[in-house]
């Protein structure tokens, strides 16, 4: 990618400590503050990314966690088969930076993909080629939330048994996964205004909640597909959040349940906008919107908190 730098190719596994003693389990890139979770062989993936070979018609959906990649990948998936039906995978089968090059070189064209990464860690192939990227954005005080339920629900995954108010603490030193929120949203809206010639559809969790059937369509647009309301209704449907957690549970459940605290799987928590008011203290939202008008006084992103 012209400008962008490949990645550091070593990683450590280390215990990131909060305030309150209590520690993540997580890899770090050596020489930087960007953090992964632990997945298996990390390190060794990580060598191997930069050289990920795209195809001319591969859809890529890209966001921080707990954003709603799960949802929006399954939405893709269903305007790409032209069919309102869940697809038999789990999203985290065709996640860049948890599976092998060769296990995404196996799946059947179109491939529509998923990350986390930053834009200078999405392998130069997908740019070079102008592969399709819908990239989503959630209000941070909903996505905070829900990052600080998955990691402590994932116990065995994580390790961690730590507070809210120690996760908030972390969070905001940009010592969680996938590093620096605020330097995470400035690289892709950097990225986006420099490269206007990249097909780069920018979607809002808080828009697809308020309006899915208008939020379908364009991106069906987006992605080259024709009117079809009927498809787009059924999808609208298939993915809403009480039908999506019902249908996806168990096909995700049989993977991932010695992953969560008590065998609980917690993939699907509550998908509301505004659950951060029973979340946050004052102290919290004071100190979080002072970081924000800093941090982003130049952006031109705008977040909506509550429906």
């Amino acid at each position: 990618m012209d400008g962008v730098k490949r990645p550091e190719t070593r990683a450590d596994l280390v215990q990131i400590k909060d305030p309150f003693n209590q520690t993540v389990r997580c890899y770090r890139v050596q020489g930087t503050d960007i953090y992964f979770p632990p997945f298996p062989n990390l390190d060794e993936r990580l060598k191997q990314f930069p050289d990920i070979h795209a195809r001319n018609d591969d859809i890529l959906v890209c966001g921080y966690p707990k954003c709603g990649t799960h949802w929006i990948w399954e939405v893709v998936s269903m305007i790409v088969q032209g069919e309102a039906s869940y697809s038999p995978a789990i999203k985290e089968s065709v996640m860049m930076e948890a599976v092998s090059n060769a296990s995404l070189d196996a799946q059947p064209s179109p491939r529509a993909l998923n990350t986390h990464v930053s834009p200078d860690y999405i392998p130069s192939d997908f740019i070079n080629r102008r592969c399709k990227i819908v990239y989503l954005l959630r209000n941070p005080k909903d996505m905070l939330v829900s990052m600080y339920n998955h990691t402590f629900n994932l116990l065995p995954f994580y390790g961690y048994e730590g507070t809210w108010a120690g996760y908030f603490e972390l969070f905001m030193e940009g010592r969680v996964d996938y590093g620096d929120w605020f330097r995470y949203v400035r690289d892709w809206e950097n990225l986006i205004d420099a490269r206007p010639d990249l097909p780069i559809h920018v979607l809002y969790y808080e828009d697809m909640k308020k309006d899915p059937l208008a939020q379908i369509r364009k991106l069906a647009e987006f992605l080259g597909k024709g009117e079809n309301l009927e498809l787009y209704r059924g999808i609208m449907d298939k993915c809403s959040f009480k039908n999506m957690k019902q249908a996806k549970a168990s096909c995700d459940d049989e993977v991932e349940k010695a992953d969560w605290r008590e065998g609980k799987p917690m993939m699907y928590r509550k998908g509301e906008v505004g659950d951060w008011k029973n979340w946050f203290t004052v102290s919290q939202n004071e100190r979080l919107e002072d970081k924000l008008k800093r941090e982003l006084a130049s952006s031109k992103l705008r977040f909506t908190y509550v429906l």
